[in-house]
């Protein structure tokens, strides 16, 4: 990651405490994105053809890894608000405006 970002070079990690990685490159953006549970059961049973039980044990799953991982790996807690530029529930405004707001807020940084 570190060596990516001294290209110079674009790019997109999702996950992997990228926001503690890189905390002292100017360029990075880092967003936290999370959803309602009811929401992320409802796309998980569309996307994957999960169960409403399967799919709640796989979100829980998930999110207990997630965490784990990046409380082990980093020094600030998974999902404070304090690590990240922006954090944003995509529940409230769906995938493709959570999209557009994030697109939006990237160019503003890049523009200022």
């Amino acid at each position: 990651m570190r060596h990516k970002a001294e290209s110079g070079e674009s790019f997109v990690i999702v996950g992997r405490c990228a926001e503690t990685v890189l905390k002292d490159y100017e360029g990075l953006v880092s967003f936290f994105i999370t959803g309602d549970l009811e929401t992320k059961i409802k796309r998980i049973e569309e996307v994957r053809g999960f169960n409403r039980e399967d799919a709640v044990e796989a979100i829980k799953r998930h999110d207990k890894n997630r965490k784990a991982y990046h409380n082990y790996y980093s020094d600030m807690k998974w999902g404070d608000s304090r690590n990240y530029d922006m954090c944003i529930n995509s529940s409230r405004i769906g995938l493709d405006k959570t999209t557009d707001v994030i697109e939006n807020y990237i160019r503003s940084r890049v523009e200022v």
